[in-house]
């Protein structure tokens, strides 16, 4: 549901067009929806390996989620969140999960970026993937790896440190108002609703977004670069990401380590929105049926 509602933003994100109206105008409305059947093979392997491996992560380093103390919150002179070195583990889960599932769909998130990126067809990129293999080996399937891990890595660590920090803020405020006004905590209280999930995860991925969209720009200007060169590409041109970054700045100013930064912002915002919604909204239904 994500990967179809995001696709058309993800395009013109990675074209950098002026205008929605100008896709359409060119090449039809379908074209928004170009790359979407890798999009969606990449999305399916990559939630469950991200989602499987935190879960396993927090597991195997004995993270329960924080309870809070209730005398604590009824004591205390002001609102607090009662941060202490263990809120710090579902950012850093978080971290290593992105980097398997980062790497496990590296070689169909390049697929997908030359589709949207240049409107290949798919039997010309099975022949540009087989000829670039046999020129760079196996390892130029994950160019652009190096960029994405930056990006992803720093974004799912923002995004839950700022997700979690949220939402233990705010069910720490529900139990202060009811145990202020002597009522009784609902037994659901530290669950929250879809409407909370979703506001929340629309500010983490904002947040989480701005901060790592140059790496998202560099990631895409090698991953369109796919094939266009020949062996001697190492040679020619620089790789490392850090200088591709510097160079892009010395070149066209720090605007240019922004482009596309408005399609990427409203795609980061709404997908993670949508994703932590629906994942909060599917753990108490799992919950629930745990407790009949």
């Amino acid at each position: 549901m994500t990967a179809f509602v995001m696709t058309p933003l993800d395009v013109v994100k990675v074209r950098m067009q002026d205008t929605v109206l100008r896709i359409i105008r060119n090449e039809g409305i379908l074209s928004l929806w170009s790359g979407l059947s890798p999009t969606l093979v990449m999305t399916l392997p990559q939630t469950v390996i991200y989602f499987t491996v935190n879960d396993w992560l927090k597991y195997r380093v004995g993270y329960t989620s924080k309870t809070v103390n209730k005398s604590q919150v009824m004591t205390s002179g002001s609102f607090q969140n009662f941060i202490s070195p263990k809120d710090f583990l579902p950012p850093l889960v978080g971290g290593v999960s992105r980097i398997f599932a980062v790497m496990a769909v590296s070689p169909i998130e390049l697929l997908r970026t030359k589709i949207q990126a240049r409107k290949v067809l798919y039997r010309d990129i099975t022949s540009l993937v087989v000829t670039t293999v046999k020129q760079d080996g196996l390892k130029s399937l994950w160019l652009g790896a190096g960029p994405t891990l930056l990006r992803d890595v720093p974004y799912s660590m923002v995004f839950w440190l700022t997700y979690d920090y949220m939402k233990s803020g705010f069910i720490n405020k529900q139990i202060r108002t009811h145990l202020l006004s002597n009522s009784e905590l609902p037994a659901t209280f530290d669950r929250i609703h879809f409407s909370h999930a979703f506001g929340f995860g629309a500010a983490a991925g904002f947040i989480s977004g701005v901060l790592t969209h140059p790496f998202d720009v560099i990631k895409t200007h090698r991953q369109v670069d796919f094939g266009k060169y020949s062996v001697s590409f190492n040679h020619l041109h620089p790789t490392s990401t850090w200088t591709l970054l510097h160079n892009l700045y010395i070149k066209n100013g720090l605007p240019a380590l922004f482009s596309g930064f408005t399609p990427r912002i409203i795609k980061t915002t709404s997908a993670s929105a949508i994703m932590i919604a629906v994942f909060e909204s599917l753990k108490e239904k799992v919950v629930n049926i745990g407790t009949i």
